[in-house]
């Protein structure tokens, strides 16, 4: 459950919703946060999303079955997959900045913990 609050936040307030979350995620301040965001987003968004995905050792990389390169034997573009670029796409387009920064707060906020102490006690796995 994402919660209605986060979702208008997210839709409305992007840059509110994601100072909360780096504060709860990362131990960052919320209103610096929330002005990086609200200044440079497509830059601050992805490095901040790269921390989370590492603090929370989350995987960077797509599945290859599922990945629209290998479908469209698109070989060339295929080192981009595994870096900030697309997370850079993400936040640089309206929309999906929004979800992005729900998406987030969605992980710090009800899977964090869980993750975090599964991942000390060994319970994830590659």
């Amino acid at each position: 459950n994402i919660g209605t609050s986060k979702c208008i936040l997210g839709c409305c307030f992007p840059c509110v919703l994601a100072g909360m979350t780096m504060r709860d995620g990362l131990g960052d301040s919320c209103p610096l946060c929330c002005i990086a965001y609200a200044v440079a987003m497509p830059i601050v968004g992805p490095i901040n999303r790269m921390r989370l995905r590492s603090k929370y050792h989350l995987r960077t990389e797509w599945k290859d079955d599922n990945c629209i390169f290998e479908t469209f034997k698109v070989t060339c573009l295929n080192p981009f997959r595994k870096n900030c670029f697309c997370d850079w796409c993400v936040y640089s387009c309206g929309l999906c900045c929004c979800c992005a920064v729900i998406q987030e707060a969605h992980l710090v906020h009800n899977n964090g913990p869980e993750l975090l102490a599964g991942h000390n006690s060994g319970a994830l796995g590659e």
